[in-house]
């Protein structure tokens, strides 16, 4: 499990569930982290975070907002 609070206070939580694939999750994450780096502003780092996270229940992750 990882709890994440945004600088605005919210809280969510990224749960790994019974189909999790790890091999899958190191793609996804690698995906993220080439969006990342290849950002030239601001809204490009917050679509490769948003990328992550509407993908990783693809890999069995549930990501929950509290």
């Amino acid at each position: 499990m990882m709890v994440v609070v945004t600088n605005l206070g919210s809280v969510s939580y990224l749960v790994k569930n019974g189909k999790y694939d790890f091999e899958k999750a190191v793609i996804l994450l690698n995906e993220a982290v080439d969006l990342n780096n290849k950002a030239k502003n601001i809204k490009d780092l917050q679509d490769a975070a948003d990328y992550f996270l509407k993908n990783c229940y693809n890999v069995g992750i549930n990501y929950e907002k509290r």
